[in-house]
């Protein structure tokens, strides 16, 4: 059974079967076009893997729900969330001890993650949005930030 289902696995163009999927660019919930954009942005630049920071896997899920062809390294503290994302297709989580921001739990993650060879120095990374662009900005649900690109 491993043997065919690494088979098929390898065969299978999963940056095809993304670009073949109908998206709607009126739809409203912009958290869903964000991480779009963000698997958009990793196949455009054939990226390595996405990093993507979660403290409820909420954006690993739906990361992983767009099917990338690359890893998706979810960089988490919270215990709960390492276990659950064990069961989501194509994510790996990168546990990290809490950190003061975001952008050091990101650099801790990315840091485990050459350690461990997961990415090699030359690899393009994408990073997955985080916290919001504004603090206290009141349209929370516009409030939220791309990510970015990194070559390691």
């Amino acid at each position: 059974m491993v043997k065919i289902c690494e088979a098929i696995e390898n065969s299978i163009k999963y940056w095809k079967r993304f670009k073949k999927k109908e998206r709607n660019c009126e739809n409203e919930d912009y958290e869903y076009n964000l991480n779009y954009s963000t698997c958009s942005t990793a196949m455009d630049l054939c990226a390595k893997a996405i990093f993507a920071y979660t403290d409820t896997g909420r954006t690993a899920k739906m990361i992983a729900g767009f099917m990338p062809q690359c890893p998706i390294y979810v960089i988490t503290a919270n215990k709960e969330i390492d276990k659950q994302l064990s069961m989501v297709w194509n994510t790996y989580t990168i546990l990290v001890e809490p950190q003061e921001s975001i952008d050091n739990m990101i650099n801790e993650g990315i840091k485990k993650a050459k350690e461990k060879e997961y990415i090699v120095e030359g690899d393009i990374v994408v990073i997955a949005g985080g916290a919001s662009i504004l603090t206290g900005h009141s349209q929370s649900n516009l409030n939220k930030t791309i990510g970015g690109v990194l070559k390691v």
